[in-house]
């Protein structure tokens, strides 16, 4: 056996190969020994004898790595008692060995965490550390296993450690950290400091714990970047805070030094030391911030005192503004605040009468800034007073009565407010915003139980006067301080529990009075924002004060007798702002539901008028209602539901208008186009937003009514009164309210309903219509839509044969004798038959898409007129089949409910599939870019067209794949003057010069010249976007290579000074950065 285990002692010596496994074969094999019980630790060291003393350094620190090594693979349970005492007396006594040092830690480490250590061992090692371990000898490796052996110590044994060797272990830690720079070391000795601080006697020997701790302060640590030591600056700087702040005896030592370095120059020393004078006060006891609590007010309050701080409407504002600021130099306001805030919260007795006679001392020495309203540091002192008191209820009661006093004392003193001026006025109502900020703070954002007796209510009636004497006794030219009076109005309703139902009326009733008295467009924003917000929280109080006064000012038709009392006789409000200012405030659906249902009222009555001189002016009226009662409800979410409007309104509201649009001749809005797109608007908002459920019922009741001739009992149905005839596409009479059928089908959900008609004869019918004269445009656009709505909620796979012989019809009607109309008729349903189905990813979209592609070819046909009419309104078809803006333009606008996985919101009334648009890009981009190569030789101006129409519609990621494939078309296109064409392909090369600049760099020649000739070709009709895309590609420019841009310097500073006298105020600002970076262009900085 001895043969054995020295031949894999001698394995493990000889093999210096770093990489080489034999060591650890070797240690395993010898560990495999042990734990079988053919050998012992002890056989182990017998046979290493001569090497563990030899005289060569090497061999010395080779045996002693092995010994350590197999200690550290061994069973915890193995060694006994007496082992474990002398192997742990002899690996001690290698501490001053400094080649062996660390393996002679490895092993002690090893040993510590045996099973079976007798724990009063432990004061053989600690006493060699006092004498032998010299960590200046030391490398960082080695000097991190002597922290892992104390902190292993600490983790095992604390209790027995801070009971009988307190003394002893401090000062071994205290020989292990001294002068350690390395930030890995660093990190876990002040994780050990931390330990002993909280749960050891430091009293003795806090002044030498604190000064391993503070000659580390401020850390400025900044991590490499490929970071070997795993620990960043921020990590080291709050495990120093950590260890500064866990105990109470630093104090001493901790704020006088924190203070004195607080008068450094660098905002980032400034900052870390008031993020740890804000941590101490957090963690110290009450009675160690008592001591020292004059002397952190006297040095910290000249950091907000002296500063200039920002506007901000409240305190929270203020605090996100300073904590977020760029420059370090202005976070410092915010970290003292803070600390404010953190003293504050310490008051938790309120019998403690030195703290409390602390927080009177803050109060009395900024009272006299408090009185004088005009005073530089009444804002600053208010802000500290908001702080202080919102942090704590103990402080509020006990503060909140002397600082409002104090705001207050001057404009509640006989000749004091005859003195306050406006700016004084301004000041006051800023403070007391603020201090209504802490009431907030801590009754609002805390939830704290508002008591009955809160010495905040005293002040409600000084508060509310001060607000109705800058509201109704002041000019209107005072805006700034009208607009201080609404917020702070506000600021009153948002309070839990502060204004009493009397008090909340009183105020809705002055907001209500001075909206319709001020003409200044700012304070009207301003009163009518403050008007909507009190409608979300308080909706009856505008119904009940606010919306009768502007109601009494829309006109009803009806002669007023000049006795009837009206809310002001003053208002200079025309009837359009009445009603916009009813919108704006119907954001709750209680308001929505009273506005609505007047406006319908006032409708009716306008509508009665059919005599009169006022005939135009009562049809835009009755339009202008419509308009808003469609607004109104497009302010509801489906979580309102509209199912009350289905039952209540729309009986009411459909056949009002739909007798006066159809069938009343003497009717201001008869057969009027815009009156239907009102109606229509409404009821898609109605049907989008009410239950699924109740979508079948609806859609058979609309067909039933207008496409059925009225022909079903209407007993149940939406509107209960009967029509001999509303839309009969066959005889083309009553087609006006085709919006409206198209409303009803493209807000439905297509997966909860079903067509009360057969979809075949549906659409033949609709493109039967289209064939007729009879269609005025919007009838004609709605026909469309709704044959593209019901191809893709409804068509299904047993409709593809019917697709596929309306698409040959398309071939067929094309000969050599086919009209316009014809052609255009052909195109439009074959266009909006391919967004249905384009938009819900169908097998047919190919098949449609390619022929529209093929029909661009001009070979195609060969001279066909019909066909060459045909193909120049194709390019138009691309932007309709892409064209996707989420407004009523578009039937396929969506509804969202969160019926998805994980609450997901999905649209349930259009059947749209993801990616779509990327699928049609992929697909046709590269046939149109590479027939237009092939075949046009870049000068055919409808594949341009075609491709711009394609390219307005796609955003970066989409065009991104395509850039390669652009560059040929790019340079034909910006030939040309259309602004379609040009739009896309500024476009398309301001993407190029961002992502493909070398091949933008390739073509530098041409695409400068003509840039600037866009920019200054008054023949060239360009938008305020265009002049911006020309601007941006050519700053894009700049970056770059230098020597190929250096020839056109001159010419592009000059030819952007046209731009310099530009209408629109961006446009002159980015022509001036463009200039400058070619000003500056080779010059060294």
């Amino acid at each position: 056996m001895s043969l054995e285990v020295k031949s894999h002692i001698n394995q493990f010596m000889v093999s210096s190969d770093p990489k080489s496994s034999e060591p650890l074969k070797a240690i395993t094999a010898i560990v495999t020994l042990i734990g079988q019980d053919k050998m012992s630790l002890l056989d182990l060291v017998k046979n290493l004898g001569d090497f563990l003393t030899d005289e060569e350094e090497s061999i010395r620190r080779r045996s002693l790595l092995l010994l350590s090594s197999t200690l550290g693979e061994l069973d915890s349970k193995k060694l006994g008692p007496q082992d474990i005492k002398v192997l742990l007396a002899f690996y001690s006594s290698k501490l001053d060995d400094i080649v062996c040092t660390r393996d002679a830690l490895l092993g002690i480490i090893s040993l510590l965490k045996m099973d079976r250590l007798d724990k009063n061992d432990i004061t053989i090692y600690l006493n060699q550390i006092n004498e032998k371990y010299d960590p200046s000898e030391q490398l960082a490796s080695a000097r991190y296993l002597a922290f892992s052996s104390l902190n292993c110590m600490l983790d095992k044994y604390p209790e027995y450690l801070s009971a009988n060797l307190n003394d002893l272990f401090i000062d071994s830690f205290i020989k292990v950290t001294t002068n350690e720079k390395d930030p890995k070391n660093l990190m876990l000795s002040f994780k050990i400091n931390k330990k002993i601080s909280e749960s050891f006697d430091i009293s003795a020997k806090e002044s030498d714990l604190f000064d391993c701790l503070f000659c580390y302060f401020p850390i400025s640590f900044r991590a490499p970047e490929n970071n070997p030591y795993d620990v960043t600056g921020d990590q080291l700087r709050q495990a120093l805070r950590d260890c500064i702040s866990c105990n109470s005896l630093y104090a001493k030592d901790a704020f006088p030094t924190l203070l004195e370095k607080l008068t450094s120059t660098t905002p980032s020393v400034r900052m870390d030391v008031l993020q740890t004078i804000e941590q101490c006060i957090e963690k110290y006891d009450v009675s160690t911030i008592e001591e020292y609590w004059m002397t952190l007010w006297n040095s910290l309050k000249y950091e907000i005192l002296h500063k200039e701080l920002a506007s901000a409407e409240t305190v929270g504002e203020m605090l996100k503004y300073y904590g977020n600021a760029e420059s370090i130099d202005e976070r410092p306001v915010a970290t003292t605040l803070k600390i404010f805030e953190s003293m504050s919260k310490r008051f938790q007795d309120p019998t403690r009468g030195s703290y409390r006679d602390y927080l009177v001392l803050v109060y009395d020495s900024l009272k006299p800034f408090l009185e004088d309203p005009k005073s530089t540091k009444v804002k600053q002192s208010t802000i500290i007073m908001s702080i202080m008191c919102g942090a704590n209820e103990n402080t509020f009661n006990l503060l909140i009565d002397r600082v409002m006093s104090s705001l207050f004392k001057r404009a509640k003193s006989a000749t004091g407010s005859e003195n306050m001026n406006i700016n004084d006025e301004r000041m006051l109502l800023s403070n007391v915003s603020f201090m209504l900020d802490a009431y907030y703070r801590l009754y609002d954002d805390s939830k704290t139980v508002v008591d009955s007796n809160n010495k905040f209510f005293k002040f409600k009636d000084d508060i509310m006067m001060i607000i109705n004497r800058s509201l109704l006794s002041t000019s209107n030219v005072e805006v700034k301080l009208r607009c201080l009076a609404v917020r702070l109005a506000v600021k009153l309703f948002k309070l839990n529990q502060f204004l009493q139902e009397e008090e909340r009326q009183l105020m809705v009733q002055t907001l209500g009075d001075v909206l319709l008295d001020d003409t200044n467009k700012n304070t009207f924003a301003q009163i009518l924002a403050a008007l909507s917000t009190i409608s979300k929280i308080y909706p009856m109080l505008i119904l009940e004060y606010v919306v009768p006064k502007l109601m009494v000012l829309l006109p009803d038709g009806t002669k007023r007798d000049e006795s009837t009392p009206t809310v002001t006789t003053e208002s200079k409000l025309t009837k359009e702002e009445v009603l916009d200012t009813l919108l704006k405030l119907s954001d709750n659906k209680l308001v929505a539901n009273s506005v609505i249902i007047r406006l319908l009222n006032m409708l009716e009555l306008i509508l009665k008028i059919k005599e009169g001189a006022s005939a135009k002016e009562n049809s835009r009226y009755c339009k202008l209602l419509l308009f808003i009662i469609s607004k109104a409800l497009s302010g509801l979410s489906y979580k309102d539901s509209t199912e009350d409007y289905l039952r209540k309104f729309l009986p009411s509201f459909l056949p009002l208008v739909f007798n006066n649009i159809c069938f009343d001749k003497q009717s201001c809005i008869y057969r009027s186009a815009v009156s239907v797109e009102y109606v229509s608007r409404s009821v898609k908002e109605i049907v989008g937003k009410c239950s699924l459920s109740t979508h079948q019922q609806i859609i058979n009741d609309a067909f039933s009514l207008l496409a059925n001739k009225g022909s079903d009992n209407h007993k149940n149905h939406l509107v209960s009164e009967e029509f001999d005839r509303v839309i009969d596409v066959r005889e083309g009479n009553g087609t006006i309210l085709m919006p409206v059928l198209l409303a009803f089908c493209s807000a439905c959900s297509y997966e909860n309903v079903k067509l009360p008609v057969d979809k075949i004869k549906f659409v033949d019918s609709l493109v039967a219509a289209l064939d007729g004269k009879y269609l005025k445009l919007a009838e004609r656009q709605a026909c469309l839509q709704l044959i593209s709505v019901t191809v893709n909620k409804w068509f299904t796979g047993e409709q593809d044969t019917y697709l596929r012989s309306k698409f040959e019809e398309i071939g067929n009607g094309l000969t050599e004798n086919s009209d316009l109309a014809a052609v255009i008729n052909i195109l439009e349903v074959h266009i909006w038959v391919t967004k249905g189905l384009m938009l819900r990813d169908d097998s047919l979209t190919k098949t449609y898409v390619d022929w529209m592609v093929d029909a661009l070819d001009k070979n195609q046909n060969g001279q066909n007129n019909s066909y060459k009419k045909f193909r120049s309104f194709i390019p138009r078809c691309f932007d309709i089949l892409l064209e996707d803006k989420d407004d009523y333009a578009n039937c396929f606008k969506c509804y969202t409910r969160p019926i998805g996985a994980f609450g997901k919101s999905i649209a349930i009334n259009a059947n749209i599939r993801k990616l779509y648009k990327q699928k049609f890009t992929d697909h046709v981009l590269p046939l149109l870019i590479k027939r237009f190569q092939e075949t046009s030789n870049g000068e055919d101006k409808a594949d341009l067209m075609a491709i711009s129409a394609i390219v307005k519609h796609l955003n970066r990621q989409l065009i991104n794949p395509h850039l390669k494939q652009f560059t040929p078309v790019l340079m034909s296109a910006l030939k040309h003057d259309e602004m379609i064409i040009l739009d896309a392909a500024l476009e398309i090369l301001r993407t190029s010069i961002e992502e493909l600049p070398e091949e933008v760099e390739a073509q530098i020649y041409t695409v400068i010249p003509r840039l600037l000739e866009i920019l200054n070709d008054t023949s060239i009709s360009k938008t305020e976007e265009s002049r911006e895309k020309v601007l941006r590609c050519l700053i894009g420019i700049s970056k770059f290579t230098l020597h190929k841009i250096m020839p056109f310097r001159d010419d592009i500073i000059l030819g952007c000074e046209s731009a310099l006298d530009d209408d629109k105020r961006a446009i002159r600002k980015l022509d001036c950065d463009c200039r400058q970076i070619y000003y500056e262009l080779g010059h060294s900085t």
